[in-house]
């Protein structure tokens, strides 16, 4: 996944300056943006597939399933397994 400072500088903005028309467009920073785009795929496979948490973490670019799974549970309520149960 590319940092926000080479998004922004391959389209010839300033990170900062990205930031605020990333903002403006879309409603949120782009950091909020990744996490809830990832947090709507993580629904998506925990109700649609038999894959394991740890295997979703890793399919949506964590390294870390503990850390998946706290993030997960702020962002959405519960945590991963409920959401499945």
């Amino acid at each position: 996944i590319p940092s926000l400072a080479e998004l922004a500088e391959d389209i010839g903005y300033s990170a900062d300056h990205f930031m605020r028309v990333f903002k403006k467009i879309m409603g949120c920073a782009p950091q909020e943006f990744l996490l809830n785009a990832r947090m709507n795929k993580a629904r998506l496979l925990l109700r649609e597939t038999a894959l394991s948490v740890k295997e979703i973490a890793l399919q949506l670019g964590y390294c870390n399933a503990g850390f998946f799974s706290n993030q997960f549970r702020r962002k959405v309520g519960q945590a991963p397994t409920a959401l499945r149960s």
